[in-house]
């Protein structure tokens, strides 16, 4: 916060403003003086933070769970890495299964925070799109994790879901 002391030119009264370093979000955060009706002195209105959806909040819990997953059960994602990747991917499974974890853990934590919210969305969608060759091998490779096979119609489902996810991303990739 940073605090100004201002003159009136019509009241010749100092007026004291507070606001925030970055810009207001919306019209009605903007900072306006209100008149103190004991003192007639002009007081700084309260600024509240914006708040935060809970669809907002949701979409990055799953992104942020998803993305603990890959450092809580890495075996998992790296049978799900497709044999057609470039070598260089296929050499350091490891650091492409961590890579995508973080890139997910980032995302989810960036959704929450105002100033990184619309970066995140678009990046969380693009990490979506660049994810969807493993999962749709995934679906057509009839995986087994340990002793039990993934139902095969859940992973033909998890491919068109894809395309709300992304959306519901970019959903928050909007201007204000």
């Amino acid at each position: 916060m940073v605090a100004a002391l201002a003159r009136d030119p019509f009241l010749r009264k100092p007026i004291i403003f507070v606001a925030r370093l970055r810009c207001p979000t919306r019209r009605s955060e903007r900072l306006q003086p209100l008149q103190n009706k004991d003192d007639n002195r002009s007081v700084p209105r309260k600024i509240s933070p914006p708040k935060i959806s809970i669809a907002r909040w949701l979409l990055a819990a799953l992104f942020l769970i998803a993305g603990a997953m890959h450092f809580i059960l890495p075996a998992a994602y790296e049978r799900i890495l497709p044999p057609f990747l470039p070598e260089l991917f296929l050499s350091h499974r490891y650091a492409v299964i961590a890579f995508t974890g973080v890139a997910e853990i980032a995302g989810g934590l960036g959704l929450l925070w105002e100033p990184t919210r619309r970066t995140a969305a678009i990046c969380l969608a693009l990490l979506l799109i660049a994810v969807f060759p493993a999962n749709l091998w995934m679906a057509t490779s009839h995986l087994q994790y340990g002793n039990s096979p993934i139902a095969q119609w859940a992973l033909w489902l998890r491919l068109p879901l894809q395309l709300p996810l992304i959306g519901w991303a970019l959903l928050y990739a909007r201007k204000n």
